[in-house]
């Protein structure tokens, strides 16, 4: 399956998310924000960001990001954001958006 890179800074949240990529069969690596990943997106497929991580900075990772959020869907996306995925989410619904953005 893909290398995604998960960027979230609540630690549950983080690893929840990690948990359920995995268990979909990818590689993950999860980082509480942007500036613990320096060069580790160029090396991924597909980053899955919180759009309220602190600091923002999901355009420099290089790849394909998809936001997640549970405020306002955002019209268009913020820059560099493929696709939203919204809060509360179910794990078909993360497949399928990562489906979309994944070899």
């Amino acid at each position: 399956m893909a290398r995604i890179l998960v960027v979230e800074d609540d630690d549950r949240l983080r690893e929840l998310l990690e948990r359920q990529l995995t268990r979909l069969g990818h590689e993950v690596f999860a980082v509480p924000d942007v500036e613990a990943a320096p060069d580790r997106g160029r090396a991924m497929e597909l980053a899955v960001v919180h759009l309220g991580v602190p600091g923002g900075g999901w355009e420099r990772l290089g790849v394909p990001v998809v936001g997640i959020s549970g405020g306002p869907r955002p019209v268009p996306y913020p820059p560099g954001i493929v696709d939203l995925l919204r809060k509360p989410y179910t794990l078909a619904e993360l497949g399928d958006v990562i489906g979309r953005h994944t070899r």
